[in-house]
């Protein structure tokens, strides 16, 4: 019932699957799936007129190898519906959904909404920081079954939820700390170019080698701060990868 959340779970922007970047998004899909990654998380726009077609070109680069999680980001319900329901047709994993900031004081109506309309198991999105009485009003909703935080401790999370959701960290910046207190996966953002590393971090910490998972998290946080300072930077090593 869980099983698509959990481990290292590496977020990819759909934009990147046009028909020009096709290739170079198969070749990270391939980097991941060696890299021992448990699934990708695809996001971005899915209303827009090529948004299907980008969708299932992501999905045959990723074949089946490794679970496909949609974010689903809608302007309102009726929106993430109709977003939700486009994922469903193409017989993705399950579906990561993101509360408007403007439904902020509807946001449990929000989330039954879009969960009665879908079979899909749904991750729901604390960017905007879903409270515990919310989780509590969704306990009900069975599709409703994770919760990607933003905070580094997640004890008080994780132990009061253990039963119910499952909680996976979504900020790169304090993904070791999540790991540490009981977050049981990580969805990787901008350093997600080096999966093996992140891979690395989560198999260290699970096996209790915290010291090591801290030296390799210390080096992807390097090389975080660098992509931000140099953006063109993957574009460089993309290109020198397909050259050796």
């Amino acid at each position: 019932m869980y099983a698509v959340w959990q481990g290292i779970l590496v977020e990819q922007k759909i934009e990147g699957y046009s028909e020009n970047g096709m290739l170079e998004e198969g070749r990270k899909v391939w980097a991941g799936v060696d890299a021992g990654v448990d699934g990708f998380v695809l996001t971005g726009r899915w209303d827009t007129e090529n948004g299907p077609q980008l969708l299932a070109t992501a999905l045959e680069q990723v074949g089946g190898m490794v679970p496909v999680i949609v974010g689903i980001a809608g302007r309102d319900a009726t929106d993430a519906v109709a977003q939700a329901k486009m994922a469903e047709q193409y017989d993705v994993d399950g579906l990561i959904v993101s509360l408007p900031a403007h439904l902020s004081g509807e946001a449990a109506a929000f989330f039954k909404t879009v969960a009665a309309a879908t079979n899909l198991p749904i991750m729901i999105d604390n960017r905007e920081g879903v409270g515990t009485h919310l989780l509590e009003e969704l306990f009900s909703c069975k599709t409703i079954q994770a919760v990607k935080g933003y905070t580094g401790d997640m004890t008080a999370m994780a132990d009061r939820w253990a039963n119910r959701y499952r909680v996976l960290c979504g900020d790169d910046r304090v993904a070791l700390e999540g790991l540490m207190t009981g977050a049981l996966g990580w969805i990787v953002g901008a350093v997600g170019m080096f999966p093996a590393e992140a891979v690395a971090v989560y198999r260290l910490i699970c096996a209790g080698r915290r010291s090591e998972a801290m030296e390799i998290y210390q080096w992807l946080m390097e090389m975080g701060r660098l992509l931000e300072r140099r953006p063109e930077l993957p574009d460089y090593l993309a290109l020198a990868g397909a050259v050796a």
